[in-house]
């Protein structure tokens, strides 16, 4: 493209030299003389537009694998001169993919700060490193391109998708959760009444409920629900061999993303859950 337009401004130059000479028209020089200089003039336009400009790069604050979303780009213009033809470029770590090849070209108006979007997509979960983004300004004519570096590490967390589960209930028939074997150990010890049922042996004498004992003649007793703190944990196989595949379709992938499943699921029932992996599946395993 560069190589079309120093060609294009040669022979646009040339060939008002050879109409000034043909119609015998000195004027004419002038006017090949200022296409000569032009990109002089477009270079020194170009390699003035990053000074005095302040770059920050800003992340998102949360995504999610296979999702997209937006890196946010701003230059602060503290002079009274605007600022064309600006862009930035920036080698973003695998599996952050962008939606287009180029990054858009913007302009930064005086006095003022401009914020720019920069849509990608994020492929596979897991913890990114940015180190640092060039400033790009392109002079008017579009042949030269200066860059300016930008120190701006920063991480950004992409988080396994949940997928949508059928929704099952973690309370049992007798609304004790999964550890009904508690049930018997801990009857009685509760505050809130859940109805009276007939005495069996090991009932404290203090729930006897003297009503209904008179008016059936058997012993009944105050039965109070016993709330239970329901706790999941589940356990990620890292173990060499065991995982299948490669990048976002491995096995393990798959296996993460269900664990987030389920963990979504346990959170939204207002249920603890947590984490372990193997080889070492004494430590809590981050996601």
């Amino acid at each position: 493209m560069q190589a079309i337009k120093w060609s294009t401004l040669l022979f646009g130059a040339i060939f008002v030299v050879v109409v000034a000479g043909a119609i015998n028209a000195p004027h004419l020089y002038y006017m090949a003389a200022i296409l000569l200089t032009l990109p002089g003039i477009s270079y020194l336009l170009g390699a003035l537009s990053l000074r005095n400009l302040h770059f920050r790069r800003e992340p998102p604050s949360i995504a999610w694998a296979g999702e997209e979303g937006e890196l946010h780009y701003v230059v602060e213009n503290p002079t009274r001169n605007p600022r064309y033809f600006l862009s930035f470029r920036e080698s973003l770590p695998d599996w952050i993919e962008p939606k287009s090849e180029n990054p858009p070209i913007f302009n930064a108006s005086p006095d003022s700060t401009t914020k720019v979007a920069y849509p990608v997509r994020f492929l596979r979960r897991g913890a990114y490193a940015l180190t640092s983004f060039d400033s790009v300004a392109i002079d008017p004519l579009g042949v030269f391109a200066f860059g300016q570096a930008h120190p701006a590490e920063g991480e950004i967390v992409v988080y396994p998708l949940p997928e949508q589960m059928k929704t099952w209930k973690m309370v049992g028939a007798d609304r004790y959760g999964w550890q009904e074997f508690t049930v018997v150990a801990l009857r009685g010890s509760s505050v809130d009444p859940d109805g009276v049922r007939q005495y069996v042996p090991g009932d404290p004498l203090r729930r006897i409920h003297w009503r209904q004992t008179a008016r059936t003649g058997h012993l009944s007793v105050i039965e109070f629900e016993e709330p239970q703190s329901i706790q999941v944990q589940m356990i990620l196989d890292r173990q060499k061999g065991h995982n299948y595949g490669e990048g976002a379709t491995a096995s393990f992938e798959y296996a993460v993303r269900f664990c987030a499943s389920v963990a979504y699921e346990v959170i939204q029932q207002n249920a603890s859950v947590r984490l372990l992996n193997t080889p070492n599946s004494a430590s809590p395993c981050r996601t």
